[in-house]
């Protein structure tokens, strides 16, 4: 019953482990179908840090051309403190100071 109890925990790691490589494969092979018809995102939360990591990793994985719409010196700022290295391949859009506004 001890070997049991020992072996149950190590097959829902297993699981968990397979799941998540599996989970993995398929982003990757999502992220490799996406490149050849790159698209344009925009993003109007660009001062949010869930949103400018998801641009900076689009970014880094060359996903995808970015627009982020906010004050270029926050978002740089922003990306600085959170140690994002891809934010300046973004385009940034300031709608206070852009004569399209």
């Amino acid at each position: 019953m001890l070997f049991h109890s020992l072996a149950l925990p190590l097959q829902n790691k297993y699981k968990r482990n397979v799941v998540l490589q599996q989970t993995k494969d398929l982003i990757q092979q999502s992220v490799e179908r996406t490149k050849p018809n790159k698209q344009r995102i925009v993003l109007p939360e660009a001062t949010e840090e869930r949103t400018l990591k998801a641009a900076d990793r689009v970014l880094a994985d060359d996903i995808a051309d970015i627009i982020l719409i906010g004050n270029p010196e926050e978002i740089k700022n922003l990306a600085k403190g959170w140690d994002l290295h891809n934010i300046d391949k973004a385009t940034i859009i300031d709608p206070l100071n852009n004569e399209k506004s």
